[in-house]
């Protein structure tokens, strides 16, 4: 286990976890659509997409639920000076319950504990204003635009970070 919160604890993801990863993906198809332009994720394309995901130097983790024992979510993350926050989602079925702030906040701690100054995320413009408005309330703050090569496609999207005061 790399970190637990009160309701969820998050461990790295395993060829096993593949099918819960995907029903996370799914239970998203706006994002799916408007990130990778199909409909739903497959399992040979979860896999791949761990595969790479890892191959760039990021840990691809799973987010399960205490009470459930299920993978709720999913975070992929970059350990470092700046940790590097690639994605977190949390299945459709728990969104607003407060499990992505718990893991969000639980990965904080954890990676101040590990001498990480700042955390950069890149977040798609134009798919979904409240997502942009979670991290703004998490302290993070636009510091450029950019563009996101993910899937083959090329995404407009913003860079923010939040400093960690240690």
């Amino acid at each position: 286990m790399i970190f637990e919160t009160q309701d969820v604890y998050v461990d790295f993801a395993q060829s096993a976890d593949i099918d819960g990863l995907v029903r996370v993906y799914n239970s998203h198809p706006a994002f799916i659509h408007r990130h990778l332009s199909r409909n739903i994720v497959t399992r040979d394309w979860m896999a791949e997409e761990t595969k790479t995901t890892r191959n760039a130097g990021f840990w691809p983790c799973k987010v399960v639920g205490k009470a459930s024992g299920q993978i709720i979510g999913l975070i992929d993350v970059k350990l470092g000076t700046e940790t590097y926050l690639s994605l977190l989602m949390v299945h459709q079925s728990y969104a607003h319950q407060g499990f992505g702030q718990q893991v969000y906040q639980g990965l904080e701690a954890f990676v101040r504990s590990h001498d990480s100054r700042t955390i950069r995320i890149d977040v798609v413009t134009g798919y979904d204003d409240r997502v942009l408005d979670f991290w703004v309330r998490n302290g993070f703050h636009v510091i450029s635009d950019t563009t996101l090569e993910w899937d083959k496609r090329t995404l407009a999207a913003v860079t923010m970070t939040k400093t960690l005061g240690i």
